[in-house]
């Protein structure tokens, strides 16, 4: 069998400290067991239409606080 390697770059500094934020954060939430808030990106929005199939409705809660 013959072996395989690759390089894979490192990232920027200042996004792997912002992942961290980022991970940490999810990470409470996971730990206390509450939903994240969505945060508006297409993945988001695609992963909210597959778990709740065929409500496709828009609605708009940016005047909600």
């Amino acid at each position: 069998m013959r072996q395989r390697s690759s390089v894979i770059e490192r990232a920027d500094d200042e996004v792997i400290a912002r992942l961290i934020v980022l991970e940490t954060r999810f990470w409470d939430y996971v730990e206390k067991d509450i939903e994240p808030p969505t945060d508006g990106s297409e993945s988001a929005a695609k992963a909210l239409r597959k778990l709740y199939r065929g409500n496709d409705t828009r609605l708009d809660f940016t005047s909600d606080t």
